[in-house]
């Protein structure tokens, strides 16, 4: 199922994942930026569209923790990277820009924490908006913002070149990510299977060893009269020693 409920660990371990790859692009812009290979009113746009996609994952974080999230949420915020991925890219380069592989990082995190119906899903619509910006740029349909001052963006080999890379990496990231997800996941059943496996024969060791104490204490409760009646025997004896020895 596409979109079957997840373990709110997965959840958790996507947002940060998120984080971590926005935080990892605001940087390198800022870096571009500071070194001059971008002017800041450039990548203007990009900045304000991923810190508000950050400051998105951040709200949702928060929701998560006040358990006041959906599980629905977290499969919506795979197309809110989506869009925006596509209008930072659009907003700084479009098809000049190479970091058209952001979304298969998005696509990466959905088959790794969720299930590969979720990876094929979020690879197709990513590539119909990585794909409708490349062909919309390409076709003239909509402004090309010019950030590198190339003009490779009217290069049909190259557009046909970029966006066929792109749609390999897409659907790879997808294919790869969920089967190893779905072997975390197996190893992790498999762990979870051998520790309540453990957990019942500890559990029946314990059982045992408390029916062992009960029998120890039944025996000892059976020497002790055992020896109390020996002792009784004895003195009994002697006292019958005693009156043989009177009659005498």
């Amino acid at each position: 199922m596409i979109f079957a409920k997840t373990e709110i660990g997965n959840i958790y371990s996507s947002l940060r994942v998120r984080n971590i790859v926005l935080c990892g692009v605001l940087f390198f812009l800022v870096f571009k930026t500071l070194l001059g290979f971008v002017s800041a009113k450039i990548l203007l746009p990009a900045y304000i569209i991923l810190t508000a996609a950050f400051l998105l994952n951040f709200l949702a974080y928060v929701l998560l923790k006040s358990k006041k999230i959906l599980f629905i949420f977290s499969y919506l915020q795979f197309v809110l990277d989506l869009v925006v991925i596509v209008l930072a890219l659009y907003f700084s380069g479009g098809i000049e820009n190479t970091w058209g592989f952001l979304m298969a990082v998005t696509i990466a995190i959905s088959g790794l924490y969720f299930s590969f119906a979720t990876a094929i899903f979020i690879a197709i619509m990513a590539i119909i908006a990585f794909g409708g910006m490349v062909w919309l740029e390409y076709l003239q349909i909509i402004p090309h913002f010019n950030a590198y001052g190339l003009d490779i963006w009217k290069n049909t080999p190259y557009v046909v070149d970029y966006f066929s890379a792109m749609l390999v990496l897409y659907v790879g990231s997808a294919v790869v990510s969920a089967s190893a997800g779905y072997n975390l996941k197996k190893r992790k059943e498999d762990a979870d299977a051998y520790a309540e496996e453990l957990k019942k024969k500890i559990k029946t060791i314990e059982e045992f060893n408390r029916e062992l104490r009960s029998k120890y204490a039944d025996i000892e409760r059976l020497n002790q009269l055992f020896v109390g009646r020996e002792l009784e025997m004895v003195k009994l004896k002697e006292e019958i020693k005693e009156l043989k020895k009177g009659k005498n």
